[in-house]
């Protein structure tokens, strides 16, 4: 019995779906974009450097920087720290974590086919996953561009953020409703209503979703 379990135990091994901890890559940067490990120096970072697991990547005053997270794009912001918490890949799953400690990231996650993934972007407020999206986070506010995020506080309030929405939650506050309508990301061109050339004056609005047709109004005054 005891030659039973243990050769059970050995395949059990041997046909293990293989771990397989990744680093990151740099694809762009400008400016001072540096990273460093616990307990060790800050050193620069260039296009093609690699980043472990565990590490702290900073970006200083008018600096940015882009990486290859597990085949996902992340954008990095000007004057933002995040930590790379967490990478691990196999054949069927890849689980990413990353810590942001100050600033703002963008990211693009892309899942290919057969293969299903776990994003996580979590600050000191709160936690968005993602599964296949494309949005922007300061670890208060969530915009989503593309798909869905689930955006949750510290006490595991969650709420499942749209395309072309946004949320926002504190450490214990509820993530409010993501049906605000992002306008601000689309372009409105107006002409005068004269021969005059008089400017066209512009005002933010927002709305919330709804069925039917949107009507936007344009005033242009005849007076400067």
């Amino acid at each position: 019995m005891r030659r039973m379990l243990v050769l059970c135990a050995l395949i059990a091994l041997l046909t293990a779906t293989p771990v397989v901890a990744e680093p990151v890559t740099v694809v762009a940067a400008a400016g001072r974009v540096e990273t460093r490990l616990p307990g060790q120096p800050w050193h620069a970072l260039a296009v093609g450097d690699e980043v472990p697991v565990g590490a702290d990547i900073s970006t200083g005053f008018g600096s940015r920087a882009t990486l290859d997270v597990a085949g996902n794009q992340v954008h990095v912001a000007a004057l933002t720290r995040v930590a790379l918490e967490s990478l691990v890949r196999t054949d069927a799953h890849t689980t990413t974590e990353l810590n942001l400690r100050v600033g703002r990231v963008s990211a693009e996650v892309r899942t290919p086919e057969g293969l299903s993934q776990d994003f996580r972007l979590r600050s000191t407020q709160s936690t968005a996953s993602v599964r296949g999206t494309r949005f922007s986070y300061d670890g208060v506010t969530l915009i989503v561009d593309e798909g869905r995020v689930e955006l949750s506080n510290r006490l595991e309030q969650r709420r499942t953020v749209l395309a072309g929405h946004q949320s926002r939650t504190t450490e214990y506050t509820p993530p409010l409703r993501g049906d605000t309508v992002l306008l601000s990301r689309t372009t409105i061109t107006a002409l005068p209503l004269d021969a005059g050339g008089n400017t066209t004056r512009t005002r933010p609005i927002r709305l919330r979703t709804a069925s039917g047709s949107v009507r936007v109004r344009v005033f242009a005054p005849r007076g400067g």
